[in-house]
């Protein structure tokens, strides 16, 4: 049975007004995919809604829709706009209202004029994307469009010509390749500012990652996270895993509970000294919209511009981090910290709230009394930790209201919060100024970039005590339960019915190489194309000889750089498009004429060489023999078939004598 196709589906008998219409239309949508998933449900129904609306008044010849209706659709989409972002700025709200401007210039298109204007909103709905994702993932997609968008606007100013797709496909293509060494040269020499290069308000995005709060539970739902927090690249050597602590922040306030950051700057600076084993590193932090960054153990320098560090060790961005950040960094891994406390540190470190987790407080009454000095009691400590029954699971069970308690004498299984929560716990309970530090543990290494990677499944969190004449020192009661953690990461501490996002392909070489490999060439196009910033430019110019980097250079530089790029355009498309050698023959011939012309003898638009000729013979009898030769022997060339180089030297010849004899005499004669 053949199918039939409705006429309305045969696109190749549509007329010529429908096809470029669809052509439009088509560069639109593929536009507007990549934003769909961060647009309202109504906005990408709208805008199809509104292309098969026009389709189909074009292919039945139907009227446009009447002005007041088309108003009051606009109108109507502007409202759901606002309310659905409360405003008309800011990029997620932009980008809604391009869309929406889509749809409703394509329901009253009629020419050129307005298919030209579609196609602009087309190539910033591109622009737009690269607002949201600079992923090489991304860049191959908007690349085609890019090429096809140019296409479909080269077909509708062809001035006739009828360019087919597959041509101007190709001739979008090739243009695109000629562009891209000028923006090489300005991706390299323009100056580079400070901040974000889009001067448009950061888009709000979802809080990822650790939070300024812990409650049971919180990091072992993390850890089943497989996206990436940050990336390290050393200088040097890597510190070895057991140092591998990225410290984010610190948890002072507790409630029987939950941990809280301490609120208000209540916290005096301490003094840092003795630093050594110090590590020069650059991270590379992906967008959580948080404003803490992690950086190893106690950060000394740093590059991010505005960051401060906080009294307790954190340091800290003005602004929340809403895109891919890279910071320049030198942490100690080995230091002497707070060894003076002030009175109201301690006095914040050493709080416990109410009457909660009472047969905590009583086991650590008991151990302090059994121990003669504070460090032999965080010994026993861990001592229990490690010889009791307690285990290491990323599924425990949920906690009653005095959660330390039911965790310590009940259920004893947990995650690195449990037993930070109930050390620190047990150490206030002592009067041991205590507090809980969140952050990642470890991180794995890709030997293909010569990095570390940090996921989140790597978060982790551990105690900080402070011990008379040594200052903070941390401890992290999970070494105690899970030392194959510290060592070996996470996938070693658990139980084999336990798994983290990514284990199975971290086990089989074959997909291991390919991920890391992948994760190879992304960091490089994050590290060297979407972070290129001052420094890296400043890299390239020394190696490039320039050692003065200051914007005048640059702004030189640039100039240089286009009339360089200019200068090399103009000649190729000179030697392009010069023009192909002449016959001789004619050349001879419009010599000739040139001969006649000046003697007011000019050739009408009408006639040939061989009537021109033949009607300058009959006026000017005196050359008439001269001027049939060279009449018969420009048709012998021209038209003979085999002329020899005889009779183009005999033409010339003929010409030559004519022009040296009393041309004006003879003539006039």
């Amino acid at each position: 049975m053949q199918l039939v196709v409705p006429p309305l589906l045969q696109v190749n008998r549509w007329p010529e007004a429908a096809r470029s219409l669809a052509a439009v239309a088509a560069v639109v949508l593929l536009a507007l995919l990549p934003h769909v998933p961060h647009l309202p449900f109504w906005i990408p129904t709208l805008v199809v809604g509104a292309l098969l609306w026009r389709l189909w008044l074009e292919l039945t010849a139907a009227a446009l829709p009447a002005r007041w209706l088309r108003n009051l659709i606009a109108i109507v989409a502007l409202l759901l706009v606002a309310v659905s972002y409360r405003t008309l700025n800011g990029l997620e709200a932009g980008t809604a209202l391009l869309a929406t401007m889509a749809g409703m210039k394509l329901i009253e298109t009629r020419g050129v004029r307005d298919y030209t204007i579609l196609i602009f909103i087309s190539f910033f709905l591109l622009f737009a994307e690269l607002l949201y994702d600079q992923s090489i993932v991304m860049l191959p997609y908007l690349l085609i469009c890019a090429t096809l968008i140019t296409a479909t606007l080269l077909r509708l100013h062809d001035g006739g010509a009828h360019i087919g797709y597959r041509d101007a496909v190709l001739r979008s293509a090739r243009m695109l390749l000629q562009a891209l060494p000028l923006a090489v040269l300005l991706f390299v020499f323009f100056p580079r500012l400070p901040g974000q290069f889009w001067a448009v308000p950061a888009r709000d995005s979802a809080t990822t990652g650790l939070s300024e709060e812990m409650n049971p539970g919180d990091v072992s739902d993390l850890s089943l996270s497989g996206s990436v927090a940050f990336r390290v690249e050393f200088k040097a050597a890597l510190p070895p895993p057991a140092q591998r602590y990225w410290r984010a922040i610190v948890l002072h306030n507790f409630d029987g509970r939950t941990w809280r950051r301490e609120r208000g700057g209540m916290l005096l600076p301490q003094t840092i000294s003795d630093t050594a084993d110090t590590y020069d590193y650059r991270l590379l932090v992906e967008p959580n919209n948080q404003r803490w960054i992690p950086v190893l153990d106690v950060p000394v320098q740093w590059s991010l511009r505005r960051s401060f560090m906080t009294g307790d060790l954190q340091l800290i961005t003005p602004d929340p981090i809403t895109q891919l950040t890279a910071i320049t960094v030198r942490s100690a891994t080995r230091y002497r910290f707070g060894v003076q406390l002030p009175l109201n540190s301690r006095r914040v470190d050493t709080r416990l709230s109410g009457t909660l987790n009472p047969r905590t407080r009583a086991l650590a009454q008991q151990l302090r009394a059994q121990a003669g000095s504070d460090e032999d009691y965080i010994a026993a400590v861990l001592h229990m930790f490690n010889e009791q029954q307690f285990f290491y699971t990323l599924e425990p069970p949920r906690l009653e209201a005095n959660a330390v308690d039911d965790f310590l004498f009940n259920t004893k299984r947990g995650f690195c919060e449990h037993f930070a929560s109930a050390f620190t716990v047990l150490m206030r309970a002592a009067g041991i100024p205590a507090r809980v530090v969140t952050g990642y543990q470890g991180g794995e290494y890709n030997s293909m970039g010569g990095y570390l990677i940090v996921r989140e499944s790597d978060a982790h969190a551990w105690s900080e005590i402070w011990l008379e004449g040594r200052g903070w020192q941390r401890v992290d009661p999970t070494a105690a339960v899970a030392p194959q953690r510290i060592e070996r990461g996470i996938d070693a501490a658990l139980a084999a019915n336990e798994a983290v996002p990514g284990c199975m392909l971290r086990q089989s070489q074959l997909f291991n190489r390919l991920r890391l490999g992948w994760d190879t060439l992304n960091t490089y196009w994050k590290q060297r194309i979407v972070q290129f910033d001052a420094d890296e430019q400043r890299t390239i110019m020394n190696w490039l000889g320039i050692d003065n980097t200051d914007w005048r250079s640059l702004g030189l530089g640039l100039v240089l750089v286009f009339v360089i790029f200019f200068v090399a355009l103009m000649t190729y498309l000179a030697w392009r498009f010069k023009p192909k050698q002449r016959d001789p023959v004619l050349t001879v011939y419009a010599a000739l004429k040139r001969t006649l012309a000046r003697q007011q003898l000019y050739c009408e638009s009408y006639e040939g060489p061989m009537d021109f000729l033949s009607r300058v013979a009959t006026t000017r009898p005196a050359v008439a023999a001269q001027l049939t030769e060279i009449r018969d022997l420009y048709v012998e060339l021209r038209y003979g078939p085999q002329p020899t180089a005889q009779q183009l030297s005999r033409l010339r010849h003929l010409i030559s004598r004519l022009s040296r004899s009393d041309l004006a005499q003879k003539l006039n004669a």
